[in-house]
């Protein structure tokens, strides 16, 4: 399972980029608003999510992890596989996304590009919940910055219930703003025990 790929890009096309690690070149495609960071010839770490079917097998990437949590979370709802989940990011920005479910603006997921009133009433339906886990928990309230995403990831990958952690972390980045990654993940731990 390919989970991230640091190499050059060497070619961006509409909605794929050609990264070259080590000489081999990974076709991965992506959201227009991770593409757009992209910069021909230069260094890169991509967040990548690998999909794979009885017939292919395909890279998609994200800029951030934020975004990559967000896709994840769009292939949750019935009917919306991978290229429509890049096609939602590309209409509108993960943080964006997030806002509007959690207002239930459906007028603007019916905005984006190839999302119908069925598809984006599905959208709000289903990801309405699961949106909290990402930082927000209502229209007042402001989304959980990377930080925070990235530290419920690196809890959940060490075996906590994300459930348990999504607070903690929430607060930990809230109250050390200032704090590195790994002081943040050493009380975490701390706090856990």
């Amino acid at each position: 399972m390919i989970g991230a790929l640091r190499g050059k890009v060497w070619r961006k096309l509409d909605s794929t980029a050609l990264i070259d690690c080590a000489g081999v070149g990974y076709l991965v495609t992506m959201s227009t608003h991770s593409l757009a960071k992209l910069v021909v010839g230069a260094e890169v770490t991509v967040d990548v999510h690998t999909h794979v079917r009885e017939d292919a097998l395909s890279l998609f990437g994200f800029a951030d992890l934020y975004e990559k949590n967000v896709f994840e979370l769009l292939l949750s709802v019935s009917g919306v596989g991978p290229k429509m989940a890049i096609n939602v990011l590309s209409g509108l920005p993960a943080e964006d996304l997030v806002h509007a479910i959690a207002r239930d603006d459906l007028a603007v997921l019916t905005k984006i590009s190839g999302v119908g009133k069925k598809t984006a009433e599905r959208l709000l339906l289903e990801l309405r919940s699961s949106m909290k886990s990402l930082g927000t928990a209502g229209p007042s309230k402001a989304p959980v910055t990377h930080r925070s995403v990235e530290l419920v990831s690196a809890l959940v990958n060490l075996g906590y219930k994300q459930a348990i952690i999504e607070a903690l972390a929430e607060k930990l980045v809230k109250d050390q703003p200032d704090a590195s990654f790994e002081t943040l993940v050493r009380e975490a731990l701390k706090q856990l025990r």
